[in-house]
């Protein structure tokens, strides 16, 4: 916490979250996390978002079935709504010092360079034809659609994973991710 002086008083200045939604599943799960910082940080939520090309895939709908847009983007707003959390949208209302987020392929620019948690919800898939595609050519691996590519931006602070065990399991071996940084 910041400590500065108003009329002799001091004030005390929390830091301040976004976590940044995706799913109802992830959005719970964040929310669910939120509660343990809420009497230390000011908190704010955000459904998903991204850059310019996630903007152009938003207005030409092609991102309708996924957790940018369309039933994913209203279900995760609607629980934020009906929880009365803090909500700013692509984070844009205040200056966040850090972010804690439920997903990598996509990371906004307005959150690059600040402390990321990333936290993984559930599952892996096995690497699928687009990832490998991705992979080999250079391609950004958000084009995959994979959740293969979870933890590869490799832009994250910490990486927060559901269990040890879990973490060790066969499902997950293939993410090959820095050791130094898990949770």
């Amino acid at each position: 916490m910041w400590y500065r002086e108003c009329q002799g008083q001091p004030i005390v200045s929390k830091k301040k979250i976004l976590f940044i939604s995706g799913s109802i599943n992830q959005t719970t799960m964040m929310h669910k996390i939120s509660k343990h910082l809420a009497d230390n940080y000011d908190i704010t939520f955000s459904s998903f978002y991204g850059d310019a090309i996630v903007n152009l895939g938003i207005s030409l709908g092609i991102l309708r079935t996924s957790i940018f847009d369309g039933q994913f983007r209203a279900r995760t707003e609607q629980y934020i709504h009906n929880n009365g959390l803090p909500f700013d949208y692509r984070g844009q209302k205040q200056k966040y010092d850090f972010a804690v987020t439920c997903n990598d392929l996509v990371v906004p620019k307005n959150i690059q360079g600040k402390p990321i948690v990333l936290v993984q919800e559930g599952m892996t898939d096995p690497p699928n034809l687009l990832y490998k595609i991705c992979r080999a050519t250079g391609l950004p691996l958000f084009f995959s659609a994979c959740t293969a590519a979870f933890g590869k931006s490799d832009l994250y602070t910490k990486f927060c994973v559901a269990s040890e065990g879990y973490f060790h399991s066969v499902s997950y071996t293939h993410l090959t991710l820095p050791t130094n940084r898990e949770v």
